[in-house]
């Protein structure tokens, strides 16, 4: 059997090649048969002492015709009519072949077969003419045979109805001699046609094999599917399919095949996560606002709010050399917050942490504040002098900090208790089934 990926290969159909093979065959067995048809010793009949002898005068046409029998069995001629017949095919079968051969001769550059078909093709039976001359070599032997078979008969009947022509029973024998001697001919000119019907044979043979492996699975060898565009369960279907294609036409084809499907999750390309928490800010100085104390204006401090609420861009880096590894999920670099209860234009956050996909993450790093600072002269605490106002006392800068957040990830908070179907994914093509 060969395995091919179901969708992917060409459809198999039956090529007509197995009957040739099997007519090819037929062929050069029939041939060979040919050549062994004769009668065996064990098998002639030597009068016994006592038996009534023919007369002194036919004794030597009984022996020429026991000689004649001797290679011309029944067997032999019912081979030779048998083999003439289907031997008119050859030509076409080799004619046929040949086109298959350059027909493949791209398509099977990926087969193991490869380098034994381009033998088999270059073949001396597949040469022009060759099959031809092997076809009409037999044919003329075998007339030429015919001939000498109707003329012994002829001769050798009237040699029996008249024994005392010593004359025509010379004759007689001498027909049925050369008759033999003619049928010896006609197997050894077959013997070229036998040896070309057994090399077509196997011609056909790695042809058939050939076709069946294009596009086939092989061992140790990886057959690249699709690109999946979207996570889910992937249905790949294995086309089960004999090797002798062609054998016996398209019914039989259809009951030895089969058909194996397997299923395989598909991993999505999950890189980024977008998660909602809340976070704590510290490692800013306050913030310098004016106040009254004994009746002067003072400089005073406002302490940065500690919690903030986050919306947090999380991206997984180690997934791009681990897709599929739940733990790639892990390491979270670089993460960007953008703050949804303080001014987003003002408040930055950045930083990297660990986090578990489809659940959430805790995550840390700098805090960048753009606020106003006192400039130098002035410190929290100190009395404002008069007539100078806190723009006078503070310029804008950006403050460092650090943060540290928790934050859950809403979609698969969602998924855990509504629980996502995937989808069915056709693993040969990549298209939702």
């Amino acid at each position: 059997f060969d395995f091919h990926v179901h969708g992917q290969s060409s459809e198999c159909t039956p090529s007509g090649l197995g009957a040739w093979w099997e007519q090819a065959q037929r062929i050069a067995t029939g041939l060979q048969e040919l050549e062994q048809s004769g009668e065996p010793i064990s098998s002639l009949v030597v009068p016994a002492d006592g038996a009534p002898a023919p007369a002194a005068s036919l004794r030597p046409l009984a022996a020429a015709r026991a000689r004649y029998l001797g290679v011309v069995t029944p067997h032999y001629l019912e081979i030779l009519q048998g083999v003439r017949t289907e031997a008119r095919d050859l030509p076409v079968i080799a004619g046929v072949v040949k086109r298959w051969c350059s027909e493949l001769s791209a398509q099977a550059a990926s087969s193991p077969l490869a380098s034994e078909l381009q033998a088999r093709c270059a073949g001396v039976e597949l040469k022009d003419g060759e099959m031809e001359r092997g076809v009409q070599t037999l044919e003329t032997a075998a007339k030429a045979f015919e001939a000498k078979r109707v003329q012994a008969r002829d001769v050798a009947l009237g040699a029996t109805a008249h024994p005392e022509d010593a004359a025509g029973v010379a004759d007689g024998v001498r027909a049925l001699d050369e008759a033999r001697q003619v049928a010896v001919a006609t197997v050894a000119s077959a013997r070229p046609l036998r040896d070309a019907s057994r090399a077509l044979a196997e011609d056909i043979a790695v042809l058939r094999s050939v076709i069946g492996s294009i596009d086939a699975l092989r061992p140790g060898s990886p057959a690249y599917l699709s690109t999946y565009q979207a996570p889910g369960n992937a249905e790949l279907e294995i086309d089960v399919r004999p090797i002798d294609i062609g054998a016996a036409g398209a019914g039989a084809q259809e009951q030895t095949s089969g058909k194996t499907t397997l299923r395989f999750p598909i991993a999505g390309r999950h890189y980024f996560d977008l998660e909602a928490g809340v976070g704590i800010t510290a490692g800013l100085p306050q913030i310098p606002t004016v106040g009254t104390q004994g009746g002067a204006a003072t400089i005073q401090g406002k302490p940065v709010d500690e919690f903030v609420g986050l919306a947090l861009a999380e991206l997984e880096p180690a997934r791009f050399i681990w897709p599929d590894l739940p733990a790639a999920g892990l390491l979270r670099l670089p993460v960007i917050g953008i703050p949804f209860t303080r001014d987003p234009t003002q408040n930055f956050f950045v930083g990297g942490g660990i986090g578990w996909t489809g659940v959430g993450s805790i995550v840390a790093g700098p805090y960048l504040l753009r606020e106003l600072s006192l400039r130098d002269g002035y410190e929290l605490g100190q009395v404002l002098p008069t007539g100078t106002s806190l723009d006078a006392a503070t310029e804008p800068s950006l403050q460092v900090g650090y943060f540290v957040s928790a934050s859950l990830d809403l979609v698969g908070l969602f998924h855990l208790f509504f629980r996502e179907h995937p989808a069915s994914i056709d693993a040969a093509t990549g298209k939702e089934k």
